[in-house]
């Protein structure tokens, strides 16, 4: 695995709040204040400058999502209206919802908490109902969290 800016910056915050929560003083703060050490600061810095932000794909259009919809519809074939849900699932449960919801926040991915399962009607909870009644499910619904 690749080793990006980011990588070395969550480890120093982690290991510094781990001294925190042991009672020690977190190495990366200036004694007496909340603020980062410049030098740890512009170290961090250096690495992001020379380690460029990942190039972003673009998120299919919702446009198309619809067509492919409209066309499963039509044909009626199983294979068709299967692959039609499979890209509407991924478009919402695998993606950014800020990205391609238009919500508040763009780098928030679902979580199980946000998922709601509903069989008739009636709310199953995730973490107890049986797996069957869960395959059982007629409805989902993914709920925006901050």
């Amino acid at each position: 695995r690749r080793v990006c800016a980011r990588t070395p910056e969550d480890a120093i915050r982690f290991v510094g709040q781990t001294l925190e929560l042991m009672g020690k003083r977190d190495f990366r703060l200036v004694p007496g204040t909340d603020s980062v050490d410049a030098r740890i600061t512009n170290c961090l810095k250096t690495w992001s400058c020379e380690d460029p932000a990942p190039k972003r794909v673009k998120p299919i259009p919702v446009q198309v999502l619809h067509a492919a919809q409209r066309i499963a519809s039509a044909n009626g074939s199983l294979a068709m209206c299967a692959s039609a849900r499979l890209m509407w699932t991924g478009f919402f449960f695998l993606g950014r919802p800020g990205e391609y919801c238009a919500a508040r926040s763009g780098n928030k991915y679902f979580r199980l908490s946000d998922v709601q399962l509903l069989n008739h009607g009636h709310n199953l909870d995730l973490w107890s109902t049986p797996e069957e009644t869960l395959r059982r499910s007629t409805d989902a619904h993914l709920n925006f969290s901050d």
